[in-house]
């Protein structure tokens, strides 16, 4: 891939789904495509570039899917505690359509 004339611009990155991405590269480029990933790996490990956060009781954390890499650590349970995990997905579409329903309907018309 060649930066100079067309820069990366997202990288869309599942370790789960990493070997049926094997079938459509040729057989010239698996090693580079290994070399890559050894790459990509180093930089996901690299302390320099992960954030950890704590979650405490009744903690909600939000974000974008497909614009941040995410996982966890190990952990356990102890004292009777409990770990409840709900996840959801939204739209862009629909959060921005909301976000512009209530701005509407909080501001007065001449400064929408």
């Amino acid at each position: 891939h060649d930066l100079r004339s067309s820069p990366i611009t997202r990288i869309n990155y599942s370790d789960h789904h990493r070997d049926s991405v094997l079938n459509s590269i040729p057989a010239s480029k698996v090693k580079a495509y290994y070399a890559a990933c050894k790459l990509w790996d180093g930089l996901l490990n690299d302390e320099a570039n992960i954030i950890w956060n704590k979650s405490a009781a009744g903690d909600i954390l939000c974000f974008d899917n497909r614009r941040v890499l995410h996982g966890r650590s190990g952990f356990e349970l102890t004292g009777g505690d409990e770990r409840k995990l709900i996840g959801t997905y939204l739209r862009w579409d629909e959060i921005r359509s909301m976000a512009r329903v209530k701005v509407a309907a909080i501001l007065p018309e001449t400064l929408i």
